[in-house]
């Protein structure tokens, strides 16, 4: 009986660790952060320009760049949330 229990115990073992490393929650954690600070800076950004502090040039420069980031990581945070096919019941 306990040669059972070990054997179960050793491949939940196994296929967390291999769930761990192919659901990385540190990185979306850090992803979900950046998200926030882009956003963040957005709303910075929006309201220098409506303080007449930064030119329409700069704000749209600004904007833009603010935006790719954010494309990026939503699309990084997309793909770490996929469980892999091969766990899907």
């Amino acid at each position: 009986m306990t040669g059972d229990y070990d054997k179960v115990m050793t491949t939940l073992q196994d296929s967390a660790d291999v769930l761990s490393k192919e659901y990385p929650i540190e990185q979306l954690d850090e992803i979900s952060d950046r998200i926030i600070e882009i956003q963040t800076e957005v709303m910075k950004v929006h309201r220098k320009k409506q303080q007449g502090k930064i030119d329409s040039d700069t704000y749209n420069r600004k904007i833009e760049e603010l935006q790719q980031e954010l494309q990026e990581n939503e699309s990084k945070q997309l793909q770490l949330q996929q469980v892999p096919q091969k766990y899907r019941t």
